[in-house]
């Protein structure tokens, strides 16, 4: 779920403070990209840039297997 962490530009300082918690994720981008990949068999997804501390968009790519 680390990609899917909001941005700290988009967090207030409580939710800097307190991230991690429910509310400090994007869900909805989860459920859209889960959602994609079980009608694609294939999508990008985010990883989490630890040294800067924010989601890295698009850097996993999910590949249909033959």
């Amino acid at each position: 779920m680390d990609g899917y962490h909001l941005y700290l530009k988009d967090l207030d300082d409580e939710g800097i403070r307190r991230r991690g918690a429910p509310y400090t994720f994007n869900f909805q981008k989860f459920w859209k990209d889960l959602y994609s990949l079980k009608e694609n068999k294939t999508g990008f997804f985010p990883s989490f840039d630890h040294s800067v501390k924010d989601p890295v968009e698009n850097d996993i790519n999910v590949t249909k297997l033959t």
